[in-house]
């Protein structure tokens, strides 16, 4: 799984999907990273889809919440 070291240290969960353009990708709270991906599929040929899931959530959870 890709993750991403925060400067606190923490691992936060970052999910990529589809190729092409950047386009960063910001759940609600509470969504998780895969949940986008009937949204985002008609897109992945031309888009790279980068997905955060927040501190606490998903692959994520592990991360303390300052």
């Amino acid at each position: 799984m890709p993750f991403y070291r925060m400067p606190d240290g923490e691992q936060l969960f970052v999910r990529e999907y589809g190729r092409g353009q950047p386009v960063l990708v910001l759940s609600g709270l509470g969504m998780l990273s895969w949940q986008w991906k009937a949204f985002l599929y008609p897109h992945q040929k031309n888009f790279r889809f980068i997905i955060p899931e927040w501190r606490g959530f998903g692959a994520s959870s592990r991360c303390k919440i300052p």
